[in-house]
């Protein structure tokens, strides 16, 4: 992984929700990545070990040439002292299947360690952005209600204000009636 730092773009109270979703699938990819990388590491060693295992066995066992004479030869007396295979060589091959062992450990380790800190990471991320959440979605709600409460107050001053109009219209109406019409000759009976 590299020590680069993600940039997030902020949202209504928080975090874009795209860069958080890029993010945790770019630190997963990379952790794949890495841990593939360090599978075939270990896949690798191990196959050195075995190859040392084998060389380290073909060097103990004594070659079938000499089981079959020291089979033939009847009295322990007579049979040749036998050579001690070299002690340099053992040791040797021992050296590097421990070492082999050591670095395949280590690359694991390495590798656990690296897993749990990306995890680490992406709880808090994602701890984060639920919080996060959670107040958008309480803010929300109070804008929601808000919104509702003036839209009643505007409700009432339209209706109001229709009553108004109505009231004033009735009005008008009987005050038009009371005016006499000019084609009509005023006479007192």
């Amino acid at each position: 992984m590299s020590n680069e730092t993600f940039a997030f773009r902020s949202a209504l109270g928080g975090f874009h929700r795209g860069d958080v979703s890029k993010y945790i699938s770019e630190t997963a990819a990379a952790h794949q990545a890495q841990t593939e990388r360090l599978q075939e590491q270990i896949a690798a060693l191990e196959q050195e070990n075995e190859a040392l295992r084998a060389q380290l066995e073909a060097l103990q066992e004594p070659p079938a040439e000499e089981a079959e004479e020291s089979a033939l030869i009847e009295s322990p007396e007579e049979a040749p002292a036998e050579e001690a295979p070299p002690e340099e060589p053992e040791e040797s091959l021992r050296d590097r299947e421990l070492a082999a062992y050591r670095r395949a450990e280590a690359a694991e380790r390495l590798a656990n360690l690296r897993a749990r800190k990306v995890y680490e990471d992406l709880q808090t991320v994602c701890g984060e952005s639920s919080r996060e959440f959670d107040g958008l979605n309480d803010t929300a709600h109070a804008a929601a209600e808000n919104i509702g409460a003036q839209l009643d107050i505007i409700r009432a001053a339209v209706e109001n204000a229709c009553a108004a109009m109505q009231t004033s219209s009735e009005k008008l109406s009987a005050i038009s009636q009371l005016v006499p019409d000019p084609a009509e000759t005023l006479t007192e009976d």
